[in-house]
């Protein structure tokens, strides 16, 4: 398969943007920002070329996160399925700046991710956007046998809060055994 072909103005940023140096990568990242929506499709690109490697994948999914078009979703999404822990960290961080239904899916899917820490990310970033299309599987994850899952599935709900979500929290705590998810459980909901 061949690489693909950039100018050589944005293939410059796109190395400086996968670069360890704090300055490059972050001129790299304003000066792609500035270029405006159009440069999305080579951002897109760009995510399938192996010489930029994983940072630079991840920072390419951070910079289609900032420009939120819905048309980066299913780019988004594939990323979310490669086997690699800082690029599906990146796609799930993009995945939160999206209200659509398939991104929650998308997050409440890692729920099942045989990496605990996975699935405490996905519940962290549904509890922060809010999300209460979530909140049934995030009740269900309240059931997980690791306290920390159930602790970040506690505290993502306490986010997202409401009547509904209380009356969950309050009906977990009778059979929660870990004082921490109880102490999170309790300083959260209103008596």
């Amino acid at each position: 398969m061949s690489e693909p072909d950039y100018s050589n103005s944005v293939w410059q940023q796109l190395i400086e943007l996968a670069s360890d140096e704090p300055a490059l990568y972050e001129s790299a990242h304003r000066w792609l920002l500035d270029q405006g929506p159009s440069v999305v499709p080579t951002l897109e690109k760009a995510l399938a070329d192996g010489r930029l490697g994983s940072v630079g994948h991840w920072r390419i999914l951070l910079l289609l996160r900032d420009f939120g078009l819905q048309s980066s979703l299913p780019i988004i999404l594939a990323a979310l399925r490669r086997d690699d822990h800082i690029v599906k960290a990146a796609a799930m961080e993009a995945l939160a700046a999206f209200s659509a239904p398939e991104a929650t899916a998308a997050l409440t899917g890692l729920f099942s991710d045989s990496d605990p820490d996975v699935v405490r990310h996905a519940a962290s970033l549904l509890g922060q956007r809010r999300d209460a299309l979530a909140v049934d599987q995030l009740v269900v994850l309240l059931n997980n046998s690791d306290p920390s899952l159930r602790y970040s599935a506690a505290r993502a709900l306490s986010d997202i809060g409401g009547p509904a979500v209380h009356r969950a929290l309050r009906q977990h705590l009778a059979d929660e055994d870990s004082s921490e998810v109880r102490e999170l459980i309790t300083s959260k909901i209103p008596e």
